[in-house]
């Protein structure tokens, strides 16, 4: 009996010693500057049959590059059964790079709040803790990287690696909220400043009063969508804001009334970085509405993408001529002279 509890205790510290921390490191290379995505491969062996959030999964994972506009560079993590992490995007301006820069879903700090060299552990932008969802961690791993503002600062990924233990990252809990909850799927694309990319778009919208729920598949609207990113200097900033027009199973535009508001195919979706209130915006527009005139009207939503929860949004009807937003006749060909001319323009 004694010698069979022996062998069982040998047994369980050999497993939980094979489970200690295991780092794999990778090269790196050249990233261009021609608005194509690099991808820079990990193979990854050894590893138990699969990763979760509490006995063993990924902890961390480090990169060292340079580039004389570290703002351009969108860096993202892409495990071998697909799951695509954003870790970085749009931060530090101008400077030269990453430095021994790590990012852990158990960070006490965000990438969002420090500047460079950007050295140590820090919060990435997406949930690590999708990573640790069941699947093997034997396979190959990939940092995709993308120079979001082409032909201007080529850059170069010195090296990376990645960490896994008994430490691992947990998922982020966003499950519900109050606010509608929109999700967008782009299949792994990178979404650019143009053309629009082709996405899968789901509202989840129970109702004023009504608590919407992540997991649930009633959903208030589905279908494709084209995205793109909006903004000129706020495509700089970490959290982005997008453009989107509803599309119908062909690919034309599709007119929608979005969480209320009148029917249209073309929205936004402000991110307000640098507005920490987000009410800004929605408070001059509704102010000057209730003025009497036409202004933009918002709704407050939750944004998710590719199952990473991105924060709260400012969903924004775009301008355009007709009876709900401005209300002015169209101009014909012949309308040339005199009064004709006259009355209100969109430009």
């Amino acid at each position: 009996m004694f010698r069979s509890l022996l062998f069982t205790l040998g047994i369980v510290l050999m497993t939980s010693l094979g489970c200690l921390a295991q780092t794999f490191s990778g090269t790196g290379g050249p990233i261009p500057d021609d608005g194509s995505t690099i991808v820079f491969d990990l193979p990854v062996s050894g590893l138990p049959g699969s990763l979760d959030t509490t006995q063993f999964g990924i902890e961390r994972i480090c990169i060292n590059a340079v580039h004389s506009w570290v703002a351009d560079l969108s860096v993202q993590l892409r495990t071998p059964d697909g799951t695509l992490i954003p870790l970085v995007s749009g931060v530090g301006g101008d400077t030269d790079g990453f430095v021994n820069t790590c990012f852990s879903g158990n960070a006490d700090q965000s990438i969002f709040d420090v500047w460079y060299p950007f050295t140590g552990e820090f919060r990435p932008f997406g949930d690590m803790g999708l990573v640790n969802n069941g699947q093997n961690p034997n396979g190959t791993w990939q940092l995709v990287i993308l120079d979001t503002y082409a032909f201007a600062d080529a850059g170069e990924l010195l090296d990376w690696s990645i960490t896994f233990g008994n430490n691992p990252c947990k998922l982020f809990p966003f499950e519900s909220s109050d606010l509608p909850i929109l999700k967008i799927f782009t299949g792994g694309q990178p979404i650019v400043n143009d053309p629009k990319i082709d996405a899968q778009f789901q509202v989840i919208d129970n109702g004023p009063g009504v608590r919407n729920y992540l997991n649930q598949t009633d959903y208030a609207y589905a279908g494709p969508i084209g995205i793109e990113l909006r903004g000129n200097s706020s495509q700089g900033m970490p959290k982005k804001s997008f453009n989107f027009e509803v599309r119908d199973e062909v690919g034309d535009d599709k007119d929608l009334s979005l969480l209320g508001l009148p029917e249209g195919s073309d929205f936004a979706l402000s991110a307000s970085f640098s507005d920490k209130t987000l009410m800004r915006n929605a408070l001059a527009y509704e102010t000057f509405r209730q003025m009497g005139h036409y202004a933009t009207r918002t709704r407050f939503c939750e944004l998710v993408m590719d199952n990473t929860y991105q924060g709260i949004y400012v969903l924004i009807e775009e301008i355009r001529r007709d009876k709900d937003r401005v209300d002015i006749a169209r101009l014909r060909p012949d309308d040339t002279l005199g009064v004709d001319l006259t009355g209100g323009y969109m430009v």
